[in-house]
């Protein structure tokens, strides 16, 4: 459901505050192609990455530096690559964005096979910077796949595609940590370790089992954990499609190939957030008592507003809401300030991204005084720049942003500390944070237990 403006924003002072965060000029355009309406949506991601906006055009002023303004264009992938890509397309060509922002794994492997394919001609030509993309083979230098185009996509040799929080490898190595805290796995006490897993058949989904696998023979070599795995069609839908089927499937003592072998210890959960929602849904109306645990697309409000209090004791892993300290708190704030509400899940990440890309602009229109003169290439160059080791530190909000574009302007490195964590990119194009392990308790996600992946890629217990 869509908020009501704040109080800031009433009806009466609505064009004195449109006026305050436009620009002065349409300047540098960051296109957004990010789900409104299909089965991962989430309306507040849109508000994160505005803000970002505000953020960097008031700091960009407070700075003096009139000439350049940031401007965000926006289109609905409905998370659905065959939508997402030409939309795509069309906010860089016909609307001259020279950066994108995209949301899910599916949609931004579509819009980036195009960088690798036969025809130079669909080549876009600016960065590619993913706000949900988890799977753990994408910016992978050792990924591989059937079709040579998205191996090569996956691979990011070109450096085009950046994404800002971590793929699904560290949130399954803390789900496989979870599971073996119970009798070494083996929960039930039949003396056989099994896990089923449950996933929507694309990249997210396959990525997460191949993550899961992987921790499972790490961490229980001896002797090896069964797995079963169980996809649904990746759109899937959540009212018609035999969902509580599939849970009967998953917690029965038979294999994948029909043979009887143990009832499983645990049920793990990879798909998108509705679906998420008519997973939970359908666990309760199969009355199994397997222990249900979920990866973060669970943690998505609209599955809370999908569900009420089904949701309840449901759990899982996902990655930190907010930046302990004042990147996050300031965020908090500003946003709350801004919308009358509190950010969710991913709300911090989308703002990062998005102020990242910004900030890439900015140190891309260094010696440049017409804004057309800033392209993708330059803005690509200049995303790793944005968070350079020894750099002087910047956290959110507009003050920090103009203590940027001062420094910018200097000559003096800078290194972005987000909202939801360090943006330190790899030069794969991924970044490190921390996780929370959560569970629903009365409407609300509640942190259990905090994991800090940035110290220590084992991602150790901080709280």
């Amino acid at each position: 459901m869509r908020r009501a403006l704040p109080l800031a924003c009433a009806a009466l002072i609505l064009a004195a505050c449109e006026e305050e965060e436009a620009p002065t000029q349409v300047g540098v355009p960051i296109g957004v192609v990010i789900d409104r309406s299909g089965n991962n949506s989430e309306p507040t991601w849109l508000d994160a990455i505005k803000l970002a906006r505000r953020h960097v055009n008031l700091g960009l002023r407070k700075a003096g530096f009139t000439r350049l303004q940031l401007a965000v264009l926006v289109t609905d992938s409905g998370n659905e690559p065959s939508v997402a890509l030409p939309r795509a397309q069309e906010l860089v060509r016909a609307k001259g964005a020279r950066a994108l922002i995209l949301d899910t794994s599916q949609n931004d492997i579509a819009v980036h096979r195009t960088y690798y394919d036969a025809d130079p001609g669909n080549d876009l030509g600016v960065p590619l910077l993913c706000g949900s993309c988890t799977t753990g083979t994408m910016n992978n230098p050792a990924a591989t796949d059937p079709d040579p185009v998205t191996q090569a996509a996956l691979r990011n040799g070109g450096g085009w595609n950046f994404r800002c929080l971590m793929s699904t490898k560290a949130i399954s190595q803390v789900l496989v940590r979870l599971m073996l805290e119970k009798n070494g796995g083996d929960a039930n006490g039949d003396g056989v370790f099994k896990v089923a897993f449950y996933g929507s058949d694309e990249a997210f989904g396959r990525g997460a089992a191949k993550d899961l696998k992987a921790y499972l023979t790490a961490l229980h070599p001896t002797p090896p954990a069964l797995v079963e795995e169980l996809y649904h069609p990746r759109d899937a839908d959540v009212n018609s499609y035999p969902w509580v089927e599939d849970m009967r499937k998953l917690s029965d003592a038979l294999s994948s190939t029909g043979a009887t072998d143990a009832v499983p210890d645990v049920i793990a959960v990879a798909n998108f957030a509705q679906q998420q929602a008519a997973t939970i849904k359908a666990y309760r109306q199969s009355g199994t008592a397997v222990r249900m645990l979920h990866y973060h697309a669970m943690r998505f409000s609209s599955v809370l507003d999908s569900l009420g209090s089904l949701a309840d004791g449901a759990e899982g892993v996902s990655h930190l809401l907010l930046e302990a300290g004042a990147e996050g708190q300031v965020f908090a704030d500003e946003y709350l300030q801004v919308y009358g509400v509190r950010p969710v899940y991913r709300d911090s990440n989308y703002y990062d991204g998005a102020m990242a890309l910004m900030l890439a602009a900015v140190i891309a229109a260094q010696g440049k005084d017409d804004p057309d003169a800033i392209t993708g290439a330059g803005i690509r160059a200049a995303v790793r720049h944005t968070s350079e080791v020894g750099g002087e530190s910047i956290g959110t909000g507009p003050d920090e942003v103009a203590r940027a574009v001062m420094a910018i302007s200097a000559g003096r490195p800078i290194d972005y500390q987000g909202a939801s964590g360090p943006m330190d990119f790899d030069p794969s194009g991924n970044v490190m944070g921390r996780l929370a392990r959560f569970r629903a308790e009365g409407g609300a996600f509640v942190d259990v237990a905090l994991y800090d992946c940035v110290r220590d890629a084992a991602c150790p217990l901080s709280r």
